[in-house]
């Protein structure tokens, strides 16, 4: 397919999310890969949502209806 042909420099164009394609789940995936790197902090300088660049308010409302938890829900 389109997606999988090699570029010229050998590398595949393809980009892999966990075998879904499915949005909810890549979103989550993200948001989730992102939580590690922020040691679950979701907002502060060096929070999630600051490296998503979206308010925090808004990655909480997303994360709220993804089912990831967060903040005393995740102790």
């Amino acid at each position: 397919s389109e997606l999988n042909k090699p570029e010229e420099n050998g590398k595949s164009s393809a980009l892999i999310y966990e075998d879904s394609y499915d949005l909810d789940q890549v979103i989550s995936n993200h948001i989730r890969k992102v939580l590690r790197i922020a040691n679950g902090k979701v907002e502060g300088k060096e929070g999630a949502a600051k490296l998503l660049g979206i308010n925090p308010g808004t990655l909480r409302g997303r994360m709220r209806k993804l089912g990831i938890p967060f903040g005393r829900n995740n102790k």
